[in-house]
């Protein structure tokens, strides 16, 4: 047997490049089969994740569908509560013309009492449960100021119809003294709201002043309301007595008979007229603005002209009452007789 040759110096060089050049097409087939799996892998994680966004895509699709439909329900409701609050806010401005017309005219109180008067008006909403009455008769002016269960569309109910019955009293059946007014005017309340076996328990606060030119005395009577006056530099208080208009007891009429005060006015003198909505207004640290701040205010004023007052009134309650929404109907009235 003849042994193998020698293999040439060509051959291991051939040989290495060749064995070489194997194991690198090895690594390259093992690196290419490893990157073949995470290609897979990568692509059935990414078909995963197309499949969760056409999920997710259907559902924002059905989502946005009733989004949709819930916007134009919402849209259709919005429009409908517009629709409502614009007729309410139309019937309340109609209703403030209303109440507007029945209330003495700028023309009245001027005629009356020229520019010694001012009158602090201002609603908590559009209509008022306060309002004022006033009518001359020969040498007589009676003044009303009231105050209203309730306010806006109630208390503007309630003033309607204390102004009716206050023309008849007065105007119908000549009734001048304060008093008998209030007295009257308690009777007919409670007749008004509890015929027919209705029992209603409505009621107001006022004040009722007449001021008889010729004697120059001025009477008042007063139903759960004050009347001040300022006279040779002294501020006078006169309390009302302490049942309000349109009292009831187990539902039935309580007959009140209202104390009659005078005034003689033989040197000038401030009046004024006020519901409870200026003194309970809140402003400052949360507290109400109080009566005896008002007193002080009116006092502090009342050299300077009846117009300026009510200017200086209404600035001081709106500084004072800063953020804080108005909680009452407010009426001040004052003259100088």
């Amino acid at each position: 047997m003849t042994p193998p040759e020698e293999p040439n110096e060509q051959d291991s060089i051939w040989k290495k490049r060749f064995e070489r050049e194997r194991t690198v097409r090895k690594e390259a087939e093992k690196l290419l089969e490893k990157k073949s799996l995470e290609a897979y892998q990568l692509n059935c994680a990414l078909e995963e994740k197309m499949q969760a966004l056409q999920t997710a895509t259907e559902e924002l699709r059905g989502n946005n569908e009733e989004l949709i439909t819930t916007l134009e329900f919402v849209n259709q409701q919005k429009q409908i509560i517009s629709d409502k609050n614009k007729d309410i806010r139309n019937s309340m401005e109609a209703a403030w013309r209303i109440q507007k017309a029945i209330m003495p005219s700028e023309e009245v109180l001027k005629k009356i009492f020229a520019d010694n008067y001012f009158v602090f008006y201002q609603p908590k909403n559009v209509v008022s449960g306060d309002f004022y009455w006033i009518c001359e008769q020969e040498d007589k002016i009676i003044l009303v100021v009231a105050d209203c269960t309730g306010h806006g569309v109630q208390g503007a109910f309630m003033s309607l119809i204390g102004t009716s019955l206050l023309n008849t009293i007065i105007l119908e059946h000549n009734i001048f003294l304060p008093n008998i007014i209030l007295y009257y005017l308690n009777t007919f309340l409670y007749d008004f709201f509890n015929k027919n076996n209705q029992k209603v328990h409505e009621s107001m606060d006022l004040s009722v002043v007449v001021y008889h030119k010729k004697s120059k005395k001025l009477r008042y009577a007063g139903a759960m309301q004050s009347l001040y006056y300022i006279k040779e530099n002294q501020f006078t208080e006169i309390k009302g007595n302490r049942n309000a208009i349109g009292m009831a007891k187990d539902n039935e009429l309580v007959e009140i008979f209202y104390d009659l005060h005078e005034i003689v006015v033989d040197s000038p003198t401030n009046v004024y007229l006020t519901t409870d909505g200026y003194k309970d207004q809140f402003g400052g640290k949360n507290r109400k603005f109080m009566a005896k701040n008002l007193k002080e205010l009116l006092f502090t004023n009342h050299k300077e002209p009846m117009p300026e007052e009510g200017r200086l009134l209404k600035h001081k309650i709106e500084e004072w009452q800063g953020h804080y929404t108005q909680t009452d109907d407010m009426l001040v009235f004052g003259f100088k007789l």
